[in-house]
């Protein structure tokens, strides 16, 4: 019959070299995720502000184009 370890000790058996491996894989992973989404919330931050600015320019543009036809036919 196998003992218990006391006080939440850690044995050789505990962990192996592919224990290690694995959650290693695995926080990669989760680190390669999150750092991703970050990335991609920042990029698209960025974009959605420059065609905002854009759009809004364009549409300043043309108000301002229909304001002088409207003065010329009046």
């Amino acid at each position: 019959m196998a003992t218990k370890p006391d006080n939440n000790e850690l044995r050789s058996q505990d962990f192996t070299r592919n224990t290690v491996d694995r959650s290693t894989l695995i926080l990669s992973i989760i680190l390669t995720i999150f750092a991703t989404a970050v990335i991609v919330t920042i990029a698209n931050w960025f974009l959605y502000t420059n065609i905002h600015s854009a759009a809004r320019q364009a549409v300043h543009a043309d108000i301002q184009l229909v304001s002088k036809e409207q003065a010329r036919q009046q």
